[in-house]
């Protein structure tokens, strides 16, 4: 199953109380715009508060939050490991069809052979020139900076296969939008989570009318409620060693 975009925008509106014909438009004056969810002005005039595109990014933004705070999807990307070549960015694989981006990574592959994963600091203890070291059979990987090394060099290209964790696909069609429904879990928490935390931001970065602003205490408590909920049923080791808290936009204050 899977929740659409547009009921998405439609549900995020409804979190801060706005209608469905409007993207909480009104400014302190009481003026402004009111956009409907096919992106034609109904009435008013003015500045928008918002637009579609705003809240679709606030939905993308939520999700890869939710996806690296309290929701473990799991994902694959692979390329072309060169000759070599001692390291490559997560951005450079290519992510599983139907994936977003890799983020976090707990095994790497080069054709069949599963590397043994060090950390930048054991191979400087055991090897001083392990950065200057000729070209062999690769035997070891560490990741630094959303980038993953090789020890040593490879001596022949491979396909290199990363296991781990990944974003969702991002939402929308335009700047990097793939998808117009989200999928990575269960609908009745993609329909909660993701207005939820779409709207808070909306009103965290956008509002200046007090009416709106008050609402912010009780849609922070109440997403915080379900991140809580959520995180818990994570094991410790996965939450220990990849997961990291809400950000402050998120959590209330």
């Amino acid at each position: 199953m899977s929740v659409t975009l547009n009921e998405l925008q439609i549900l995020t509106l409804r979190k801060v109380d706005e209608a469905y014909d409007s993207s909480a438009a009104e400014v302190a004056d009481g003026t402004g715009g009111i956009l409907s969810v096919d992106s034609s002005w109904v009435q008013g005039s003015g500045t928008s508060l918002t637009t579609l595109t705003t809240i679709t990014d606030y939905l993308n933004e939520v999700q890869n939050v939710w996806c690296q705070t309290a929701w473990m999807l799991e994902g694959t990307a692979s390329r072309t490991w060169g000759s070599g070549v001692e390291k490559y960015a997560l951005a450079d694989f290519t992510p599983t069809s139907g994936q977003g981006a890799m983020w976090a990574v707990e095994s790497l592959v080069l054709n069949t052979s599963t590397l043994i994963q060090t950390t930048k600091s054991d191979l400087q203890r055991e090897v001083r020139d392990f950065r200057t070291a000729a070209s062999g059979t690769s035997e070891y990987w560490y990741a630094e900076q959303e980038t993953v090394h090789l020890y040593p060099k490879t001596d022949t290209a491979y396909t290199a296969t990363l296991y781990g964790y990944s974003l969702p696909p991002m939402l929308g069609s335009g700047s990097g939008g793939t998808v117009t429904s989200a999928s990575f879990m269960r609908d009745d928490l993609i329909r909660k989570v993701l207005p939820l935390g779409a709207g808070i931001l909306l009103i965290r970065r956008k509002a200046t009318d007090p009416s709106l602003i008050g609402r912010l205490p009780d849609l922070t408590n109440e997403f915080q409620e379900v991140y809580l909920r959520e995180r818990s049923r994570l094991s410790e080791s996965v939450r220990r060693t990849f997961y990291t808290d809400l950000p402050s936009d998120l959590r209330g204050r």
